[in-house]
This record gives structure tokens, sequence and C-alpha cells, in this order.
């Protein structure tokens, strides 16, 4: 065999080696996620939606089919982490928590087609409107619409720390 026919076989070898590789860490997962399945399902939802000889998606589709997990209650739940969503947080401790939580929530309701979250100008005006709140809450006086700064004048930023 020619060096450079050496060279090619060592390549494929180790992407055999690396797919083989592969193939059993997912096969490990998958028989790992069954066997957590079995033991976290309820006997009956076991006994009804999972049969051992289908397909991971069979299993959740009977799984979601048995629960009653529609897509109006999807809908419903993403409406409502929306709402949950723009209540603002208690504390300025908890602001970066907050706005991780409102850009989770509004992915998901964007996601689900929520109308609100479908053009900027609706949920930007939800989200000034909750950044408001917050800002009063720490003595900030937001003035959107005059100065151009968006800040009344005079009015330190963090009062807290002025």
């Amino acid at each position: 065999m020619t060096a450079e026919a050496q060279r090619a076989y060592q390549g494929a070898w180790a992407i055999y080696l690396h797919d083989t590789k592969t193939y059993k860490d997912q096969e490990d997962n998958v028989y790992k996620f069954k066997e957590w399945l079995m033991t976290s399902v309820s006997p009956h939802y076991r006994q009804t939606c999972l049969e051992p000889s289908e397909s991971l998606l069979n299993w959740y589709k009977n799984l979601k089919d048995a629960a009653g997990i529609n897509t109006y209650i999807e809908t419903n739940n993403a409406r409502r982490q929306y709402r949950e969503a723009l209540k603002p947080p208690r504390n300025l401790k908890e602001f970066d928590n907050w706005i991780d939580n409102w850009e989770k929530a509004m992915d998901i309701a964007y996601n689900k087609g929520i109308a609100v979250t479908q053009t900027a100008a609706e949920w930007f005006s939800d989200l000034i409107g909750t950044l408001e709140k917050i800002l009063l809450s720490l003595n900030v006086v937001p003035d959107l619409t005059h100065n151009g700064h968006g800040f009344e004048v005079g009015v330190p930023l963090f009062p807290i720390l002025g």
C-alpha cells in the first residue's frame, strides 16, 4: 500500500471509529432515557403509551395525546407565561433573572403565535410599561416622550447609590 493510500485508510478508519463511538453513545443514551421513562411514568401511562416495540417519537406522541396537552392548552400556557413575565421583579437583585425569564417567555409566546408578541410595537410597549414600573420603584422618573434622553433631567438613574 502506498503512503498516500495508507493515510487515506487511516483517515477513513478514524472516521469509522468516531461514528461507531457516536452511535454507541446515542444508543446508550436512548436506552437510559427509555429506562428512565419506564420508571418515571405512572403505570397506567406506561401500559397504554409506551409500547416497547415503538419509537421514542411514538412514545412522545402517545404520552402527549393521553395527557391531553393540545395546541389550545400550549397556546394558553404560553400566553399566561408571557403575562407573568411582564410582572416587574420585586427588587433590583432579581432583574437579571427577570429579564432572562421575560426573554424566554417572549420566545415561547412568539413561537406559539401569541398575537401581542408578533409585532414589535405591541411587545415593546408591554416591555416599556414594565420597565417604567421598575424605574419608578427606584425613584427614577422615565420620560419617554419629551426630552429625548429617556429620563427626567436632574433625577439620578440609581438614586440608591447617589
